[in-house]
């Protein structure tokens, strides 16, 4: 159920990007890496966000990424830099799976990439704002989100 509810909403995001997107005029990046077989979908994407148009962003295919499709965070180089300074990287997963099923990120409707691509841009804008201290406690909060749904799924298994 919490799988078709994921599905409906990436459905609905990818329409309302559909809708959007006649009125969009792509804007051109000097500071942006984009793998070539995405490069229209993550322009589409990036005309969203004019704010980030200075903001380096690297957009880079892995094998795959655990429990995730796509990941947003600043490099390791830029951290510790100031946060108008920080470049970022999108990973994006090859291979992912929805309901025990396996998909191909290359085989994905056109829109509905537009769509996960924007959604991991809104955190690259949320994370422009944060500090690196903010980052880092954003970081632990993260994990500890993690660990404790991982605690309350080996209780439910109990039952």
């Amino acid at each position: 159920m919490k799988h078709c509810l994921v599905i409906l909403s990436l459905l609905l995001a990818a329409s309302y990007v559909k809708a959007q997107t006649t009125t969009q005029p792509l804007m051109k990046y000097q500071n942006k890496i984009i793998p070539k077989s995405i490069e229209k979908e993550a322009l589409k994407a990036l005309s969203f966000y004019p704010e980030l148009k200075d903001t380096p962003i690297e957009f880079k295919f892995k094998k795959a990424i655990k429990k995730s499709t796509m990941q947003a965070q600043p490099t390791w180089a830029s951290f510790f830099r100031s946060k108008e300074d920080r470049g970022y990287i999108i990973l994006i997963s090859e291979k992912f799976h929805i309901e025990e099923e396996e998909f191909d990120i290359h085989n994905v409707d056109e829109d509905v990439l537009i769509g996960w691509l924007g959604h991991e841009l809104g955190h690259v804008m949320d994370y422009r704002e944060r500090t690196n201290l903010g980052m880092i406690l954003f970081g632990l909060k993260l994990i500890q989100c993690q660990i404790l749904r991982a605690q309350d799924f080996q209780m439910l298994m109990k039952l």
